[in-house]
């Protein structure tokens, strides 16, 4: 039959009844940052069904969330609407409108054209006799069925709570599901990356992505190792307005109120999620720090942070392969290069790697030196001293710049001076003094321009090959 939309009868048993002591919405209006309304619909071809649906519901709130009441006065209307509307929550759907069967039509229409599996459907009827309960629920996929008589604005609020919650639950599900899908397309994007630089600006990217947000961003890693010159945290890859940051250490590439939260992240080893900044914390397995940090425009909801930490754990493995990978390729070019300069040179590389080993054992460092100084100082004496030759060497290049540094500090380029210079660089300037002038070199200058610890260990060294 077909039916056009009718004013309230307070004599219709059809209508819904509304108690007098009718409750205030669940939850409350309450605080925090304003999030977008539940989308709910009402599908009758009766107008009095809706103004008072609409009366019983307009004070409910849900995880701080109100309710958007849509209308629909037939089976037709409603598809039409579910077309362009993909973020309907609830629909409340009367069984007879244009035809006996309109609503069951529309059920089943909802599921199989549309595929909409998500939004709950609670099927309300006035006439239960003529669409059985039990024949309704075994045969279409609704998620409850109400007499129209039955429902008391007490009822309806709890009957709507109940499928709001559930529809929660199960687009967070979708949500990380999708999350997760994007975590394996964009790891698997990532590996492929053929050097370094690419594999930095790729994460930086897919973190873009997967977020949703703009262009802006970061990738920036902690300075503290051996190496370290200044010690801090150095930006290896920057996108949009931070481009111009990368290859920089973060204190001069941006004022200190904006690199304050990546240091923070950096400090307390976790990932913040601020209103106007994201900053994704990864810590590969051998220790290294790496953050990301992205501008944002809101708060990340829970789901979108599990997604996000998801991804940083899956790819800290491969962040470490990529370095390891790395440093095999430098450790072949430097093993090119020992065959150019002679075994002079490696056997200065390896008294390098002695005296390191040595200060690890005793002295004034025992216990304080990285298990990779001796590689990387013996890395830096196989390379020539130039930049062409260093380019691409990274960590050997920051060596070979400041192992002019004295230990007094009087005529160093680089303003350095005693524990502020890189042990990896005063080992090498100890190594590089000897080649050219002997132990007397160094006996005149420990104290004065060498590290008098690292001099002792050197020569003891060079005494034991």
């Amino acid at each position: 039959m077909t039916a056009t939309p009718t004013t309230p009868d307070p004599d219709d048993d059809d209508l819904l009844v509304i108690e007098d002591d009718e409750p205030e919405g669940p939850g409350g209006d309450g605080g925090g940052p304003r999030q977008p309304p539940w989308c709910l619909l009402v599908v009758d071809d009766e107008q009095g069904v809706h103004d008072i649906t609409r009366l019983a519901l307009r004070s409910l709130s849900f995880k701080g969330r109100g309710i958007e009441i849509l209308n629909a006065y037939s089976g037709r209307e409603a598809l039409e609407l579910l077309r362009r509307r993909r973020d309907v929550a609830v629909i409340l759907l009367d069984v007879v409108m244009e035809t006996d069967d309109a609503g069951l039509a529309c059920a089943r229409a909802i599921r199989e054209e549309l595929r909409n599996q998500e939004t709950r459907i609670i099927l309300r009827t006035g006439q239960p006799g003529q669409a059985p309960e039990q024949r309704v629920i075994l045969d279409y996929d609704i998620n409850d069925y109400k007499a129209k008589t039955d429902l008391t604005a007490q009822k309806l609020t709890t009957t709507i709570i109940a499928a709001l919650r559930t529809y929660d639950h199960i687009m967070t599900i979708e949500a990380s599901r999708k999350g997760l899908d994007m975590v394996v397309d964009a790891a698997s994007s990532l590996f492929m990356a053929r050097s370094v630089e690419q594999f930095h600006s790729g994460i930086l990217l897919q973190v873009q992505a997967m977020l949703g947000m703009g262009e802006h961003g970061m990738l920036c890693v902690q300075r503290g190792g051996p190496l370290a010159q200044p010690p801090g945290i150095l930006v290896l890859a920057a996108s949009g307005r931070y481009r111009e940051a990368a290859n920089r250490p973060l204190a001069q590439a941006l004022p200190a109120a904006e690199a304050a939260q990546i240091a923070e992240s950096f400090a307390g080893r976790r990932s913040i999620f601020a209103a106007s900044l994201t900053t994704l914390y990864i810590a590969t397995p051998t220790g290294r720090e790496v953050v990301v940090s992205i501008d944002s425009n809101g708060v990340l909801p829970d789901p979108s942070r599990q997604v996000i930490e998801t991804f940083a754990a899956k790819i800290s493995q491969g962040f470490e392969n990529m370095l390891l990978f790395h440093q095999f390729r430098q450790a072949n070019r430097a093993a090119q290069a020992a065959l150019a300069g002679g075994p002079d040179r490696a056997r200065l590389a390896a008294l390098a790697e002695a005296t390191a080993r040595r200060l690890a054992e005793a002295g004034p460092h025992a216990g304080r030196v990285d298990e990779a100084v001796p590689e990387l100082v013996g890395l830096a004496l196989l390379l020539p001293s130039t930049p062409e030759a260093t380019a691409g060497f990274d960590l050997a290049a920051e060596v070979m710049a400041t192992r002019g540094a004295h230990w007094d500090g009087q005529g160093s380029p680089t303003g350095l001076s005693g524990e502020d210079i890189p042990l990896a660089a005063r080992i090498v300037a100890v190594a590089e003094a000897w080649a050219a002038g002997g132990p007397a070199v160094l006996q005149a200058g420990a104290g004065g321009r060498f590290d008098p610890a690292v001099v002792d260990a050197f020569l003891a060294a060079a005494g034991a090959a």
